[in-house]
């Protein structure tokens, strides 16, 4: 029984298409993709005015969530802070309006400014003394 050359076509095609996918012609097309926003995910830092434990959280987007489990400017207790900001190079910049929140006491304090710079070792550097990294203390 002689095979159409039609379906002959389609199974070369097809041959070749799995053959280029074993030997890497997709994952190159994948390797120029952009590479993950450095920023993304949760880093930790400790207050050294005080000994409290600071997290941040920051979003693909730009969003940022911010927590301080003793907040001195909220009296020693929690402050949460959400903010949207933007990353040029190494800096990610919050909007400067974002309000810092005292739930325990129901205050808030602000408009707050938020930046962080990516440091060469892989850490964090903010507007106050922390050094953030993603390992939480």
């Amino acid at each position: 029984m002689r095979i159409p050359l039609e379906r002959r076509v389609l199974v070369v095609f097809a041959a070749c298409a799995v053959l280029l996918s074993i030997v890497g012609f997709g994952a190159a097309g994948s390797a120029a993709a952009s590479p993950p926003d450095p920023y993304v995910g949760t880093w930790w830092a400790i207050d050294p005015s005080d000994g409290s434990l600071e997290q941040v959280t920051f979003g693909a987007a730009g969003s940022l969530f911010f927590r301080d489990d003793y907040a001195t400017t909220c009296g020693g207790v929690e402050a949460v802070l959400n903010d949207f900001g933007t990353v040029s190079g190494n800096i990610w910049t919050g909007s400067g309006t974002a309000t810092l929140r005292c739930p325990a006491i129901g205050q808030t304090r602000g408009p707050v400014f938020f930046q962080f710079a990516l440091n060469p070792d892989g850490t964090l550097s903010g507007v106050g003394p922390e050094v953030w990294t993603r390992t939480r203390p």
